[in-house]
């Protein structure tokens, strides 16, 4: 792009677009009267800081565009405003598969009921309880704007609890869940090397972005832990307890954490900007799953 600053008629800066300066596509534009410059002195002296000589014309540094910052902003551009939509009056749908985490196979036969969020025993359960298909997907009725949890029933795993986040305002069937066996459970606790509680209970989080899709670059805070609390992130499909941050699965494990409510907060490990916070309830042998993406 030429102009034409203050400095007198005819005085062009070229300003490169993307990571190089394209001085030809000045000259393209616009005629220049007279040579601006024989050396990147001339330019400074026409008030043109940090622009080079190039063929007698002044030309502006180009920016320097990180790719990967550009993209950041974009699937964190929600951060500080997020707002919920209102609940709707009356019942939508929720829907979703369960799919075992290990095999990446869709789970039937799993019994699953909605339960309000303070209902920690379900005694009153939102709707009745349904039964994953061949496909591992269950349907249900809940009130609009339900963030409570499911009591999922999976004769391979421990008591299960499955918390709903964002609330579910529309009949649109959520991304599926992914669930652990036992067995796979003692399995990827002895490779991170620790030793399973039973008077504790046990937390896995998915992380997403402003999109909803699985988020990279986040760390992950709970606001109790005992001293023999082990905390992991997936790393390349494997725990680490030396890692702080989420990699591009969005995966988080917490071992032998105490029981009763919990807060989880969310940050972007590299700058420190709140992502977001969730609640939900830890019980003693419980395998609870939550899923933390922008809140306000």
């Amino acid at each position: 792009m030429a102009v034409t600053p203050t400095g007198g008629p005819g005085v062009i800066v070229c300003l490169g677009l993307g990571l190089v300066a394209v001085a030809s596509s000045c000259s393209l534009l616009e005629r220049v009267s007279d040579d601006q410059c024989s050396t990147d002195g001339d330019c400074s002296a026409r008030g043109f800081s940090g622009a080079t000589c190039v063929s007698n014309v002044c030309v502006a540094p180009s920016p320097v565009v990180d790719a990967e910052a550009d993209a950041d902003a974009g699937i964190w551009s929600c951060l500080g405003h997020v707002v919920l939509p209102a609940a709707p009056a009356g019942n939508v749908t929720l829907s979703f598969p369960l799919w075992n985490a290990v095999n990446d196979a869709p789970i039937p036969g799993v019994t699953v009921l909605p339960c309000a969020k303070l209902d920690l025993a379900c005694a009153a359960p939102l709707a009745p309880q349904t039964v994953t298909d061949a496909n591992g997907f269950f349907s249900l009725q809940v009130p609009g704007g339900f963030d409570g949890f499911l009591q999922v029933g999976w004769s391979l795993s421990n008591p299960t609890s499955v918390y709903i986040n964002p609330p579910q305002v529309n009949d649109t069937p959520q991304d599926d869940t992914d669930l652990v066996t036992t067995a796979e459970f003692e399995e990827v606790v002895a490779i991170v090397g620790d030793t399973i509680d039973p008077t504790l209970g046990h937390l896995f989080i998915g992380t997403g972005d402003c999109n909803l899709d699985d988020a990279a670059g986040v760390h992950l805070a709970l606001d109790r832990t005992a001293p023999n609390t082990l905390q992991a992130y997936l790393v390349n499909g494997l725990p680490s307890s030396d890692a702080t941050e989420t990699d591009s699965e969005g995966t988080y494990v917490a071992v032998n954490v105490p029981t009763g409510p919990l807060l989880v907060t969310a940050t972007l490990a590299a700058t420190g900007q709140r992502i977001g916070v969730a609640t939900g309830n830890i019980s003693a042998g419980q395998f609870t799953y939550l899923t933390l993406v922008p809140s306000p």
